[in-house]
């Protein structure tokens, strides 16, 4: 499956040496993890993403890294949407989303999983936030990432997943799993490094010393700020008694009616419709 390299800073990289131990730190990870996932490579800086099918050089993003302290990447193996557009991280207007593992309910009409899983994201979320008028400062923007997170996982048995969310508005990150794939993290005084591969650990001496591996539970959401590098598990997913169909509630609950499998597809995962039906802009 693919792999998913994070790196957080506790404040923006400012001196030369740092930038370019953070530069060859992530040169060398994601190198590794393009080694066998080598479909499509991704990176995002805060709010900016860059992608490409073949491998990026991180030398060239000199400028990012030093403006950034929450730096995400994706190297993509392919088990669904087999056009390169498809390649990760996906980019709206508020959010950054990457994922690892094989979304069943999701993989269907010629797109990736994750695409359509990031769709029907976006489309809760806005649901949410259209039935929660009253939720306006940042604690309650949580709940809601919360709470469309449960709406989309609770409960339900749709493979493998691993997935990364960035809230673009608070610049915070949220992580969660199921039983079904593997994530390490780890934690020193100045980053957090979160990475699917067990043998990318070996390179932390790039960046420093003393780093702490840091246990990460199965269904858990956790909220992870760069800042304060603070990992905080803030709510749970239930994990799924049955294999039910996502695709059939999150249509029912995004439309509020009946639908066969052909006419919501047609309706909302079209490239047109992601512009037309999800607000704002979506990028592949």
């Amino acid at each position: 499956m693919c792999n998913l390299n994070i790196l957080m800073v506790q404040e923006n990289l400012l001196k030369d040496k740092d930038i370019n131990r953070a530069i060859s730190f992530m040169q060398k990870v994601t190198k590794e993890s393009y080694k066998i996932n080598d479909e499509g490579d991704g990176i995002a800086f805060n709010n900016i993403v860059f992608k490409s099918k073949n491998k990026l050089n991180l030398t060239k993003y000199k400028e990012y890294f030093k403006n950034s302290n929450l730096i995400l990447s994706h190297q993509r193996y392919i088990t669904s949407g087999k056009n390169s557009i498809f390649t990760q991280p996906f980019n709206s207007r508020e959010f950054i989303f990457a994922h690892n593992g094989v979304l069943n309910n999701y993989d269907y009409n010629k797109m990736s999983d994750t695409f359509n899983l990031f769709g029907a994201f976006i489309k809760v979320f806005k649901r949410e936030q259209e039935n929660n008028k009253n939720l306006y400062n940042q604690k309650s923007r949580e709940q809601l990432i919360v709470m469309t997170i449960k709406r989309l996982f609770d409960a339900k048995s749709e493979g493998s997943y691993s997935i990364g969310l960035i809230d673009k508005t608070t610049n915070t990150l949220y992580y969660f799993k199921n039983d079904k794939t593997t994530i390490n993290f780890y934690k020193n005084h100045k980053y957090i490094y979160i990475t699917t591969s067990i043998n990318n650990h070996v390179y932390l001496k790039l960046l420093n010393k003393n780093f702490l591996s840091l246990d990460v539970k199965d269904y858990a959401i956790y909220k992870i700020k760069p800042n304060e590098l603070s990992v905080v598990e803030i709510a749970q997913i239930k994990e799924p008694k049955q294999n039910t169909s996502l695709w059939g509630w999150c249509n029912r609950y995004a439309k509020n009616e009946s639908k066969n499998k052909d006419d919501y597809e047609k309706e909302y995962y079209t490239h047109q419709s992601f512009y037309n039906n999800y607000g704002g802009y979506f990028s592949y």
